[in-house]
């Protein structure tokens, strides 16, 4: 995912609006499905506020009991998000002054801020960079450039993401529910090929919703989540298998990346691997980079997309 090229102007644009108490200037820089989730200082532990109507009740129960707010941050971009990092001063109808730190990682997009989470420093601002969430998984499942498909134990579709809906010209509601086997082509003398399941490595040819042909090669993901598999339908050449690429990651990185795609956080595999919490974040590092991915989620999506996590390999 790729930061819009205004993203800081806007994050700036809101923070001077909160200031100012422009409301109204702030909320129009907001996506209408903002997620706003603040420290224990501004709403009590564990709070989210969804959309701009949540938003506007978390303006209530903090703003109102302040007379000036005022911030002094640096605003920089950290990966795929906004770091704002510095101080604020409160000033309360009394005239009393709060001061204390101000960090939030916002997340911008087409329609506005999508995302605003505080942390109490920017350490925990920056740790959280290095997980990913369920939304962020998502999101870069959706935007992988291969396509690609979730299936349950049963083997039926559950998600489709953009790139196989534009491969097949099926919509993602008309995809879920059926096995891959059922769009098929017909061989030669016209019998549908029989089921057999989907496995790595498999050269399929599928039929598009125009009654085309599409010639893929399919590549496995084990456990994107626990009860789900991922498939990658790679398009090969008629006739001819799609060549292999290079590996990009070393043994150990490719096992600790497919458990990272079942869900497993770093000290979960450390202790399932018998390895330290730092050795298993300097992999991860490591793979990064070699992915050139800026974030866990779209390393695992890129490793997905490549091949690397092959259930077979």
């Amino acid at each position: 995912m790729t930061l819009p090229s205004s993203a800081r102007n806007i994050v700036g644009g809101y923070l001077d609006a909160m200031s100012r108490r422009d409301f109204e200037e702030a909320a129009a820089l907001l996506d209408e499905d903002v997620v706003v989730t603040p420290t224990s200082r501004w709403a009590p532990p564990g709070t989210s506020y969804r959309g701009r109507a949540g938003w506007y009740s978390l303006l209530e129960y903090a703003y109102d009991r302040d007379r000036e707010i005022h911030f002094e941050v640096e605003i920089r971009e950290v990966g795929h998000r906004i770091l704002v990092s510095g101080t604020f001063v409160r000033i309360r109808p009394n005239g009393d002054r709060m001061t204390g730190t101000a960090t939030m990682l916002f997340a911008v997009g087409d329609r506005g801020i999508r995302r605003i989470d505080s942390y109490p420093d920017e350490a925990e601002a920056l740790a959280a960079l290095t997980s990913a969430t369920d939304e962020e998984l998502g999101d870069a499942f959706d935007a992988a450039p291969a396509p690609m498909i979730v299936l349950d134990e049963a083997g039926l579709i559950v998600h489709a993401n953009r790139a196989l809906t534009d491969l097949l010209g099926f919509t993602e509601e008309e995809l879920a529910g059926r096995r891959i086997d059922e769009f098929a082509a017909t061989d030669s003398e016209g019998q549908e090929r029989a089921s057999r399941g989907a496995h790595a490595g498999d050269k399929r040819t599928l039929l598009a919703s125009d009654g085309t042909k599409r010639y893929v090669e399919l590549h496995s993901g084990d456990g994107y989540v626990p009860g789900r598999h991922v498939l990658v339908l790679l398009p090969r050449p008629f006739g001819s298998a799609a060549p292999l690429r290079r590996r990009l990651l070393t043994a150990r990185e490719r096992e600790i990346f497919r458990l990272l795609a079942m869900g497993l956080n770093g000290p979960e595999i450390a202790d399932r691997l018998r390895l330290s919490a730092n050795t298993v974040r300097t992999h991860v590092a490591n793979g990064m980079a070699a992915l050139h991915a800026k974030t866990r989620a779209q390393a695992v999506a890129e490793a997905l997309n490549r091949g690397e996590l092959d259930t077979d390999a």
